[in-house]
C-alpha cells in the first residue's frame, strides 16, 4: 500500500449536517490509508495548514464562489495562494503531489493556475456548483483506485471519473 498521508482539511460551516471531509477520512480509516483530519474557522489557519503541510495528497473541503474557495468569513484568493506558495519555498517545502478542492468553482482557472504555480504538481476541483455528495462519490472513487488498487494518480482520477457523472464538471490541471 502506497504511504502517501492524505491531509483533509475541513473548512465546511459547523451547522451543516453533512460532512464530506468525516465522510472521506472514516472512508480512509477503513482502507488503512493514514490521514489527518483538521477542522478550520478562519481563512488565516487554512491558509497557516497549506503553508506547513509535508502531505503528499491535500483534500480541501470547502465551499466556494467563483473567485475563491471560502472559509468562515474570509476568501482565499488565488494572490493568497501565491503567498503560500512563496512561505512553503521559504520553510524548503517542495510542492505536494495533488491538490483535490471540492469546494463549488474550486477548480476556477485563476485558483486551480495559483495552486499548480505556487503549491502543487497536479489539482483537482470543479469549475461550477456540485453536490456535496457527488463530490464524496468522486473522492472515494478516486482514493479507493489509488491506495487500494494502485493505480497512478491520473489513473485513479480517469478511472474515478468513469463512475459517475463528473465529466464537464470537474477538471484536473494541468
Amino acid at each position: 500500500m502506497r504511504r502517501s498521508k492524505v491531509l483533509l482539511i475541513d473548512a465546511n460551516p459547523n451547522y451543516e449536517r453533512k460532512n464530506e471531509g468525516k465522510l472521506i477520512h472514516e472512508f480512509l480509516n477503513i482502507i488503512e490509508v493514514k490521514s489527518d483530519y483538521e477542522k478550520v474557522k478562519s481563512k488565516r489557519d487554512l491558509l497557516k495548514l497549506l503553508e506547513r503541510s509535508k502531505h503528499g495528497i491535500i483534500h480541501i473541503s470547502a465551499h466556494g464562489e467563483k473567485d475563491g474557495i471560502c472559509v468562515g468569513k474570509g476568501k482565499i484568493t488565488a494572490d493568497d495562494i501565491l503567498n503560500v506558495g512563496k512561505k512553503r519555498k521559504a520553510r524548503r517545502l517542495g510542492k505536494v503531489r495533488l491538490i483535490i478542492c471540492s469546494a463549488c468553482y474550486g477548480g476556477s482557472e485563476d485558483v486551480a493556475n495559483a495552486f499548480l504555480k505556487a503549491i502543487c504538481r497536479l489539482y483537482l476541483g470543479p469549475k461550477r456548483e456540485t453536490y456535496w455528495i457527488d463530490t464524496a462519490f468522486l473522492s472515494i472513487h478516486f482514493y479507493d483506485a489509488y491506495y487500494r488498487r494502485g493505480l497512478t494518480l491520473e489513473g485513479s482520477i480517469n478511472s474515478a471519473f468513469r463512475k459517475g457523472k463528473y465529466r464537464g464538471v470537474w477538471f484536473l490541471f494541468p
